[in-house]
């Protein structure tokens, strides 16, 4: 008899509200691929493995480069590794400056926001379409304040690739200022009137609908990293943002300190 009481007792006790539950997982089904973020490093420890590493990029084969790059994570993390890291994003071979990206996010000190976002912007990259993938999801594991202000004209303007980066570095950082962004790569893209003068070509809704195919899984995991929640359109984004009573600081007025949720 006492079994069976403790038993209810514990079926009961996980219905009480109030009480932490484990965080609902990302129904999505997509998730962005990461470097794990290592361990604090003292700084000694920290001096020695930069000097190990900077002998090691010395290499001329690009995947030996790559190699010290993970070598270096290996060991550990300190924020005075990210100024030998960050030189990596203009290296000659792409491979490498991939990794320095990647790396440079998984440091995940803010001091390397702005060679991320060098990169993501230098005209030697718009060839590189995965590297500006990886640097633009890396700010997401750097950003101290909300990234909105400061990539959302390259959000914009943006290819797939640059896009699908932004928008996993939103979710990474529950920026809910992205919100609006986001919701307008929620539904498949169409024409409002086929028979307008003012509707666009057929070519370029197939080049739209080709980038919302890439972007759309991205775009409802971060959605549900930010609100914890889904959404079916733009309105119910909407809805999500005037409940939470964040319109007027999505438009700039001011900012809200917590995650999001």
């Amino acid at each position: 008899m006492k079994l069976d009481w403790l038993v209810l007792a514990i079926g009961f006790t996980t219905l009480l509200p109030g009480q932490d539950q484990k965080p609902a997982k990302n129904p999505s089904g997509w998730a962005p691929k990461l470097w794990e973020q290592p361990e604090e490093l003292e700084k000694d420890a920290a001096r020695d493995a930069v000097k190990e590493f900077e002998s090691a990029i010395k290499s001329k084969d690009a995947d030996e480069r790559v190699e010290a790059v993970k070598a270096l994570l290996a060991k550990g993390r300190h924020d005075s590794m990210v100024k030998p890291v960050g030189k990596l994003l203009k290296d000659r071979e792409v491979s490498v400056r991939e990794a320095g990206a990647r790396a440079l996010g998984a440091l995940g000190y803010p001091s390397a926001l702005k060679p991320l976002l060098s990169s993501l912007r230098h005209p030697v990259n718009a060839e590189a379409p995965t590297l500006r993938e990886e640097a633009a999801m890396s700010l997401g594991r750097v950003a101290e304040r909300t990234l909105v202000p400061l990539i959302e004209k390259d959000f914009r303007s943006g290819d797939q690739y640059t896009k699908r980066g932004l928008i996993a570095a939103f979710g990474l950082s529950r920026d809910y200022r992205a919100a609006p962004l986001l919701s307008d790569w929620i539904e498949r893209p169409k024409p409002g009137n086929v028979n307008s003068d003012r509707n666009p070509p057929a070519s370029y809704w197939q080049e739209r609908f080709a980038e919302w195919q890439y972007v759309s899984p991205a775009v409802g995991w971060a959605l549900f990293e930010i609100s914890g929640e889904t959404f079916k359109n733009a309105e119910e984004v909407d809805h999500w943002v005037k409940r939470k009573g964040w319109r007027d600081r999505v438009d700039g007025q001011q900012e809200k300190k917590d995650d999001g949720r």
